[in-house]
């Protein structure tokens, strides 16, 4: 559980940066394209961690 509830705050913080950076750089920069990648990802894995636990 503790490892679920780390990935969800790692999600929203890099969420929020994304959020910040896009409203900034706007949404076809290089770094905004790489995290919103990285956040992509990171939604996956907590949704097989979830799965993974209901099973």
């Amino acid at each position: 559980m503790e490892d679920l509830e780390k990935l969800m705050q790692e999600i929203e913080k890099l969420r929020a940066q994304l959020n910040y950076q896009g409203e900034c750089r706007g949404l076809q920069d290089d770094d905004v394209l790489k995290k919103s990648k990285l956040l992509d990802n990171l939604i996956n894995q907590y949704y097989k961690m979830t799965r993974a636990k209901a099973l």
